[in-house]
Formats: C-alpha cells, structure tokens, sequence
C-alpha cells in the first residue's frame, strides 16, 4: 500500500489540574430526557479544569490584535483632525511612495497620478503608514499614469474630466513631495506619535485690542474708553506710536516745579463731612468766585453740576488732599475725581477721529480734564509739525489787566502722553466748554486743570466738541467780523458743518 501523501500529527500532551482521576464537579442539571428504552439521560454543568500550552499564547496574541486596532484608529481620528485643522482639505493630496529613494527607481507608469480629495473625510497623509482602501489614493489603470476618468473612480469620490483641449499625453506627472515632520500648533496630545512636534501658542493680538488694553491699565479708576471705527479700515488713530496715556495728571517737565513742592502752599479746609458753606470753607479763602452780594460760592451743585457762574480770568478752587471734608461726598470735589462718563474714541467720516459719551450727559455735567506734558509757554513755541494740533496754552490770566510780563507761562501738548480728551474736535457750535479749576496747585503757579463741562443736555453717541478759538467765535456772534470767507493768517478752513460756521479756525 502506498504511503499516504498525509499522516496526522500526534496531539500535543494535553494537562489537567490536579488528579486525572478526580471526578469532575458538578455545578447542576441543565436538562433531563428519558429515550425509548426507559433509560434516564441528563445535560449536566460541570466545572472543567483544563490547561492547553497554546491557550495563554492565544490570549496574548488576540489581545495585541485589539490593541494595536485601537491604536490605529486613534491615530486615523487624530489625522483626520489635524486635516480639518490646518485646512488641508484645500491642498490637492500627492501620491505618495514608500521612501524618497524609491521615486528615483520607478518609472513614470508606476507613480500615481495627482487626484482631487473627497473634502467630507478629510485625512492627513503618511508615506510612512499604509493607508486603508477608503483613504488611499486612487490608482489609474492607465499605463500613461493620466487622470483616471469618470468611469474609472471608484464610488464615493467625485469624478473628474479631462478638458477637451487636453489629451492624455498632455497631462503632467507630479512627483510625490518628500516627506517632512509637521509642526503643529494646538494639535491634540499623542505619546506614540514621532511625527508630531508640539510648539506653542504664538498669538498676536490685534492693535485696536492691544492699545485699549494698555489705556485700561492706566485709567486709575476711571471709566472705560474704546475705539470704535465704522466708517472704514483704519484699526487706530494715526500717530500713536510710543503715545502714553495719563488719565489724571501732568508729566511735568524737569524745570517745572514739581507738585511735591507746590502742595507744600495750599490751603485746608475743616468741614467735617461735606462743604456746605464756602463762606466758612478755608480752602476757599483765596478764591475769586463770588456772587451778586459779593459772597465767596462754589462752582457746582449739589449734584455736582457746573453752575457756569465763573467769569473770565478766574479759576475754580476745589478742594485738596489736606482738606478734612469726605472726598466722595463733599460737592466740591468734582473734576479730581475719576470719570465716569464711558468714552467712544470714533472714526468720523470728516474730520478724522473724534470722541463721544455712551451715556446721556445733562447740563453741567463735567466729563474730564485735558492732560498731557506740561512745559513752559517758549518751549511751546518752538515746536512745530503736528505737535502743534494738541497744544492746549495755559492762558487765563494773561487778558487780564494784572497780567505781568515776567510772570510764568504754561502750555499743555498732548502729542506723546495725554488721554482721550486729545480727540475732541472743533465746532463752531460746541457742546462742552473748558474752564480751569485746581487742587493740587495755587492760581498764583498758572498751572491749573483744564476741565470739559458739557453746556446743554448731550444725547448719548453725539460728538463732543469744543471752539478751538472761543475769542474769535464770541467776536464772530457780536457781529464784528465781516464776511466769514475771509480766514485770517494762522487760520485753517473750517468743515465743522455747523449752521453758523465762521468758515475758520486757528489750530
């Protein structure tokens, strides 16, 4: 007899626990027949004991199968959001070979042709890592490696032409690009990706955002201000490079007297909580400010609204640091404390950038104090180019018959440090007014405050303007100017708009 052409192997030796010999336990009877003969058969559960050499090698295999199928569709997620990410499903997805060497090798009819993605399943692709049927490119039957035609796709993918005005001979080979490690940006955290490397934020925040963030830091209290620009693409007012902003107070240049040294001259009041009376409130002794009778009165109200009773040449007093009265309660602390009034420093589609409140404002409302770098009146004169728009003279006293020559002149120029009071813009017909007031000084220094009071009730968004040139309106409005085309020398044309605009104005 011929040998078989296969002869069984003999079983491995199979091992029990414990005794062969051992009767098996039994857990309980699963089911009970009686056949034909009368004899009785019972299904029993029994706990079986057993041990194969393969069985633990089995379990390790399986259980590295599952675990590298969770890894690999981890890693399938991962790709597909970094593709949606880094909005790569716009970039047209290249052929890729198992290494740079083997593009060199391959001929023309072996490399894939360039293909179009489906953009619902973004994937991110890895000449590294075989793809799946679903992601892979699309392989073109055609030895000539063309576009595959529309019959040619498989399903799920769009179909793609040729142009009548090319042939096939006519389409051009790409070359698979090499690969490159990515370096993503907010990308999800994987350990066993090499491929990734993960670097830092680096946002730069807009102009507009970084510049209201910086004034914020500065206002001391005060409300807000922001930039707002609706009418066209200009993201900040121009020539604010290296621009500081000081909410409340002067930068004092060197040569000036310092305020150390000038509150050492103030005068005190004792009013216990609030100044009713200035008749019997010390620190207002040296003021100018009287009524009809003769009587020292203040400035405000007791809703601290300006009363506009204070006449050319005088200051408003209020009162200071030393005085003992309650600083949020006492009516003649007004313009020292911090505003709040919200600021909207606007585009405007004439006349540059302006400022507005997002409130409603009544009358006599003081809205805020003018600041910059304080300097002396010759210094003032000698600049010039656009520092010269925001130089604000300190001159209250100098039309007046006790003027004396030799005594010190001040100016204000709110080009490199100010706030946002350096926006307001003219018109012919305000709606606020400047009046000087002090606290930290004595009228005697020249070196008041200059403070923006509105002169009427201001609806909430409407621009606040001043008269750059008060003198030459109240003459204007007597009527002892002739022709408001003429523009003096010194004077600009006027666009306020107003119903009686003068024509001009002195900046």
């Amino acid at each position: 007899m011929a040998n078989p052409i296969w002869m069984p192997s003999s079983p491995e030796p199979e091992e029990w626990d414990g005794d062969a010999d051992t009767e098996w336990t039994v857990r309980g009877i699963v089911s009970e027949e009686t056949d034909s003969f009368g004899i009785k058969r019972y299904e029993a559960s029994v706990v079986l004991q057993y041990s194969h050499p393969e069985h633990f090698a089995i379990q390790k295999d399986t259980t590295a199968e599952i675990s590298h199928g969770y890894r690999e569709s981890k890693r399938q997620g991962i790709r597909a959001r970094l593709r949606s990410y880094m909005n790569w499903d716009d970039i047209p997805n290249l052929s890729d070979s198992e290494s740079d060497d083997s593009d060199d090798d391959q001929s023309p009819d072996d490399r894939a042709p360039l293909r179009r993605h489906n953009t619902s399943t973004p994937t991110l692709r890895q000449s590294s890592r075989p793809q799946s049927s679903s992601a892979g490119p699309t392989r073109s039957s055609s030895a000539q490696g063309n576009i595959a035609a529309s019959s040619g796709v498989r399903s799920g993918r769009p179909s793609q032409t040729l142009p009548t005005s090319m042939t096939p001979t006519q389409s051009r080979l790409m070359k698979s690009l090499p690969r490159k490690r990515l370096s993503v940006t907010g990308s999800p955290s994987v350990e066993d990706r090499q491929d990734v490397i993960h670097a830092p934020i680096r946002y730069e925040m807009p102009r507009r955002t970084a510049l209201q963030a910086k004034w914020t830091s500065k206002l001391r209290g005060a409300a807000s201000v922001t930039i707002i620009n609706n009418f066209n693409a200009e993201d900040i007012p121009p020539s604010l490079d290296g621009f500081e902003y000081r909410e409340r107070d002067y930068l004092r240049d060197s040569d000036i007297l310092q305020l150390d040294a000038a509150m050492n001259c103030l005068v005190n009041c004792e009013c216990e909580t609030a100044c009713e009376n200035a008749m019997t409130c010390e620190c207002q002794g040296p003021s100018e400010l009287k009524d009809d009778s003769g009587r020292t009165e203040f400035a405000y109200t007791k809703r601290r609204l300006f009363k506009f009773n204070l006449p050319q040449g005088v200051e408003v007093i209020e009162c200071n640091k030393y005085c003992s009265c309650n600083k949020r309660s006492c009516p003649n602390r007004v313009a020292q404390l911090p505003r709040d009034v919200p600021i909207e420093v606007f585009r405007t589609p004439t006349c540059g950038w302006g400022a507005r409140a997002a409130v409603n404002l009544a009358k006599g409302k003081v809205v805020g104090i003018y600041t910059g770098e304080l300097i002396r009146r010759e210094e003032a004169d000698r600049r010039t180019g656009d520092s010269r728009s925001y130089i604000f003279d300190l001159d209250m006293h100098e039309d007046s018959s006790e003027d004396d020559e030799d005594s010190e002149k001040y100016s204000v120029d709110s080009s490199k440090c100010g706030n946002w009071t350096r926006f307001i813009n003219h018109s012919c017909s305000p709606n606020m007014r400047v009046y000087p007031v002090v606290w930290d000084t004595i009228p005697e220094m020249n070196q008041p405050y200059l403070a923006f009071v509105a002169t009427e009730a201001i609806l909430a968004r409407t621009e606040l303007t001043i008269d750059y040139d008060p003198k030459a309106g109240a003459v204007y409005r007597k009527g002892k100017t002739k022709g408001k085309n003429k523009i003096p020398a010194g004077a600009v044309k006027c666009v306020c708009g107003a119903e009686d605009c003068r024509g001009w104005v002195r900046v």
